[in-house]
């Protein structure tokens, strides 16, 4: 992202750059959408490929859920960070 935005600015042309963040925001929250999903919804089963004691399963799918929900407002600022890092002048 830092690049496209970088390039887009150096090019003179913000309004690309401003179109690259929010195309690649999009992408990115509908993956992470789809990860949050899978992870709603297979949790148990995800977290017994690493153990098999009942307790942590429990407690991972528990764990995996909840982190989950904060999927989409991660890659959010994943890319706005990025993006704020790409406007930087030396």
């Amino acid at each position: 992202m830092a690049t496209l935005v970088g390039q887009n600015l150096g090019a003179r042309k913000p309004e690309r750059a401003e179109r690259a963040v929010w195309i690649a925001g999009l992408y990115n929250m509908a993956f992470l959408l789809g990860v949050m999903a899978l992870f709603l919804w297979k949790a148990e089963p995800i977290v017994a490929l690493f153990s098999a004691d009942p307790e942590v399963q429990r407690m991972g799918a528990l764990c995996l859920r909840v982190v989950s929900y904060g999927y989409a407002f991660l890659c959010v600022g994943m890319v706005l960070v990025q993006a704020f890092n790409g406007a930087a002048t030396p």
